[in-house]
């Protein structure tokens, strides 16, 4: 798609994002200011991140514990078993090879343990919006459809969670992988614009021109890619039984997602 084509969309696409918006927030409109569902999303998977890697942690306690603790049971065992030989009783030395087996074995539970412990798995994190841009900057209306999109998609995950958890954690993770790209790319577009005010005529703004130029395209890329992906969540939270299963409406917005995520790591590169 072409941004002009992208652009000429972006009124049918942010007339989308309003109504979905109020349909989901509509029975909570007398209730006051509701927080950024940007912020409660992030937050609450700040704390699911938190719980994996300490549930990863004590796991990984219990194991060198085991390991450590059944190490020294065997080496008990083999100086109480070999002092006995020769002038202990014998139950005294049947006690020390029992405590060897004992030891030994709880060792190598320990041991295949911590060799088969995989790392925690990775939670995706939900990126807060950047600040606006100033009114007349360029890229500033696609700055807030791509904000008011992710915030009418993050506002209905939970319903989504409810009838197909696994669409929504790869909605989480489409997100979390594009996310960071755009917000650094608003940031850009910001020192652009203040290199263009601050050095009128210089080749610095000229330069400041192109480049704006150039973001601005791939951010209305941007909030095309996000457009689509909260027109498929709206399909999956308005039919919850769907034909081929949820990934079939998912699927290829996701797709576009990724890609597109993918061409902004790539151009950050050549940015650094």
């Amino acid at each position: 798609m072409t941004p002009q084509q992208a652009q000429a969309a972006g009124s049918h696409a942010a007339a989308a994002a309003r109504a979905a918006a109020a349909f989901y927030r509509g029975w909570r409109s007398n209730q006051g200011a509701q927080p950024d569902p940007l912020l409660v999303e992030g937050q609450r998977q700040q704390a699911k991140g938190l719980q994996v890697v300490s549930a990863h942690r004590s796991r990984l306690s219990k194991l060198r514990f085991r390991f450590a603790s059944g190490t020294t049971v065997a080496v008990a065992g083999t100086a109480v078993a070999a002092g006995t030989v020769t002038q202990g009783p014998l139950g005294t030395t049947a006690l020390g090879v029992g405590a060897i087996a004992v030891g030994a074995w709880q060792a190598l539970r320990g041991r295949k343990g911590l060799r088969d412990l995989q790392p925690p798995r990775e939670v995706p994190q939900i990126m807060p919006a950047p600040a606006p841009l100033p009114a007349g900057c360029p890229g500033a209306e696609s700055a807030m459809r791509v904000t008011q999109y992710r915030r009418t998609i993050m506002e209905m995950l939970p319903t989504i969670e409810l009838l197909h958890p696994e669409a929504a954690e790869d909605i989480r993770a489409a997100d979390a992988a594009t996310a960071p790209g755009l917000n650094a790319m608003v940031e850009r577009i910001r020192s652009m614009q203040r290199i263009q005010q601050e050095m009128p005529g210089t080749s610095a703004q000229a330069s400041a021109q192109v480049a704006t130029g150039a973001l601005v395209v791939r951010l209305t890329e941007g909030a095309w890619a996000y457009h689509e992906l909260l027109e498929a969540v709206i399909t999956l939270a308005g039919a919850p039984a769907l034909s081929g299963g949820p990934q079939s409406t998912l699927r290829p917005a996701i797709q576009d997602m990724r890609a597109y995520a993918t061409g902004l790591q790539r151009a950050a590169e050549t940015w650094r």
